[in-house]
């Protein structure tokens, strides 16, 4: 199993977006990227943990971990994962990069379900 570095504390949702905007504004990283980078650290821990997983299961919320969610579960379709996605909330009310990511899901054929 890997040897997971968990962090000592965590940041509140406001936090992260505080520091989510800096990084945009001050490195001209667009948000989308910064979200895809997640979804991307998310699914390489994932098949670090189990190698052989073959079916993934992602739920995914409205904001942009959920947007997070999606980029996993697009990222494990590509790689021959059977994934879908159970969405807690209707994706027709997606906006901005969380919209982006279900897209981007869509596009690589994953199952998404509205629970």
């Amino acid at each position: 199993m890997a040897n997971l570095n968990l962090p000592e504390y965590f940041y509140q949702s406001h936090q992260v977006r505080e520091l989510e905007a800096l990084v945009c504004e001050h490195s001209g990283v667009a948000s989308i990227q910064l979200m895809k980078r997640a979804g991307t650290a998310a699914f390489h821990l994932a098949r670090e943990l189990w190698p052989n997983c073959d079916n993934l299961v992602v739920l995914c919320g409205g904001g942009n971990n959920g947007g997070d969610g999606y980029v996993v579960a697009a990222l494990a379709a590509q790689k021959g994962v059977n994934v879908r996605v159970l969405a807690a909330v209707d994706p027709a009310q997606l906006t901005g990069d969380a919209e982006r990511a279900y897209r981007y899901a869509l596009q690589e054929s994953v199952v998404v379900e509205f629970c």
